[in-house]
């Protein structure tokens, strides 16, 4: 029998009342709610390890990306668990030369941006407006520098910053230069942990090690789909190594700072994933299963694994059963303290397993073994 079958549903829902698998790990439900609106696909880069569809224009127009905010806004005014909100839009590339200089896309977005802060009831809960972006603009620099001086406090960037598989030359030096230009603006850099990201890390890269000292820096989990490569896929022990290279020297990473929190400390540390209080929608505006756009598009690129025991009809991934049963969470003496893994990522291959435990304990081993 399916696990789902003989659970008490009314005690596992998520934030608006609907089921979620991610309820299996109440006391790991994070408190901040993640909103991840895809306004469209379409982008001026091809990433390696990207699996969307750069050429496709649906949801660009002005009125598919305003209509977004009814999504938004009943979400949020449906959420009464929330401490806070984060709303991030990404795309594709949101802020490309190409379509900001022929389109009317930053006055959708600032429509987008208006109804959502007229028309949530937020009662007191922050409400944080992030926009994800390459940031290798530069024709448009003037307008999109404008759009955020004139969006506020509440608004910032997330800049994408991979070492291997996303700049040429040319966008590179752009990058660097809209650093400088957008740094007032900029929330956090981020990248992704695909083998040849991991390894250029490892190796040392100076412009990383300057980004980290002058920016907030997290990393993402790679998920493998049908869509991407083996080759990007890296190691467990590899992935080992690094989180030890980030716990020694990288330590304000967003993923590494729960494993370096005392080991007497008896607070709860939530799970990286925002399942049971999140939201996601796709570029159509249809929301997506579980918030989690990882399993999106795995189910868009017919990853085998998420239709092992779902129809076409009812999707629902059971990404987090498997990761308690791999790991045999509930009875790990690092439970109370570990962040865990992206679910999704680790059922569908996003790391080679060459390690016979848990990476994560080791991990918490390694540090709590340091002298302190």
């Amino acid at each position: 029998m399916d696990k789902i079958d003989f659970i008490d549903v009314t005690d596992f829902v998520d934030a608006t009342g609907k089921f979620s698998a991610t309820s299996i790990l109440p006391e790991k439900r994070q408190t901040s709610c993640e909103l991840i609106i895809i306004l469209f696909e379409y982008c001026n880069f091809a990433c390696t390890f990207c699996p969307q569809d750069h050429d496709s224009k649906v949801g660009m127009s002005y009125d598919e990306i305003v209509a977004k905010a009814d999504g938004i806004v009943e979400y949020i005014n449906n959420n009464h668990f929330a401490s806070d909100f984060v709303v991030r839009f990404i795309g594709g590339e949101p802020f490309n030369d190409e379509i900001i200089m022929n389109s009317n896309l930053l006055e959708a977005y600032t429509e987008l941006t208006r109804r959502v802060r007229a028309e949530t009831k937020l009662e007191g809960r922050p409400l944080d407006l992030i926009w994800i972006t390459n940031l290798s603009i530069e024709e448009s620099r003037p307008l999109v520098k404008k759009f955020m001086e004139e969006q506020g406090d509440d608004t910032e960037l997330v800049v994408s910053y991979d070492p291997k598989g996303r700049f040429n030359a040319t966008d590179l030096i752009k990058f660097k230069e809209n650093i400088e230009i957008f740094r007032p603006h900029i929330r956090n850099v981020n990248s992704v942990m695909t083998k040849q990201n991991i390894d250029s890390i490892l190796s040392g890269n100076e412009y990383y090690d300057y980004l980290y000292d002058n920016f907030d820096y997290s990393w993402d989990m790679y998920i493998k789909s049908n869509f991407t490569h083996d080759y990007a896929v890296p190691k467990e022990s590899v992935v080992l190594k690094f989180y030890k290279l980030l716990a020694d020297k990288y330590q304000r990473v967003e993923f590494i700072v729960p494993f370096l929190q005392p080991k007497g400390n008896v607070s709860i540390t939530t799970a990286l994933c925002s399942r049971g209080n999140g939201y996601a929608v796709d570029p159509t505006g249809t929301p997506v299963s579980e918030g989690c756009v990882g399993s999106h598009y795995l189910k868009k690129n017919n990853h085998p694994v998420m239709f092992e025991h779902n129809s076409e009809k009812d999707f629902l991934d059971n990404s987090v059963e498997t990761f308690i049963d791999k790991y045999n969470c509930h009875s790990c003496e690092f439970y109370q303290r570990c962040p865990m893994m992206c679910f999704v990522g680790t059922k569908t291959g996003n790391m080679i397993n060459d390690e016979d435990r848990c990476i994560n304990k080791q991990l918490f081993e390694y540090i709590d073994a340091k002298p302190k």
